[in-house]
């Protein structure tokens, strides 16, 4: 069970984790076709009505941008959140309009880290990912 506690602790960490990303990217240009491609992916599942391919799209754009960081760490302590952060979506259950506006947040993400706009990203970033903080994750729910 998660807890609005630690609901809260999850999104704050990948805040930090997303924006020592954002701070500290060598290989973002190496990246950036599988970054891009997993946001339009996850837009397009979406208005495909396929909620449980956008948030696994959704998933791999937030884990390729924390790999930009090169920092092996990070990466593996991302993708092991990964499964609560998953239930945490899943819970959330908001509307597809409202998922619609945070995944098309991922764009302008895209757009100001190639434009060299580090701390507007971040900022952004807390935006993406904060909006679901209060999210708790019920008893009987797996992760």
């Amino acid at each position: 069970m998660i807890d609005p506690k630690e609901s809260q602790d999850i999104g704050l960490f990948r805040v930090n984790l997303e924006n020592f990303a954002i701070d500290n990217m060598d290989i973002f240009k190496a990246s950036l076709e599988d970054i891009c491609r997993y946001s339009a992916e996850c837009q397009y599942a979406l208005n495909m009505g396929n909620r449980a391919k956008a948030f696994e799209l959704d998933s791999l754009f937030h884990v390729a941008l924390i790999r930009t960081a090169n920092n092996t760490a990070f990466t593996d302590t991302y993708e092991r959140l990964d499964a609560k952060i998953q239930l945490l979506r899943v819970r959330q259950n908001e509307s597809n309009e409202k998922l619609l506006e945070y995944i098309v947040q991922h764009t302008k993400l895209i757009e100001l880290i190639k434009n060299g706009r580090k701390e507007e990203a971040k900022e952004l970033m807390n935006i993406h990912i904060l909006h679901d903080v209060n999210m708790s994750i019920q008893p009987g729910d797996s992760v």
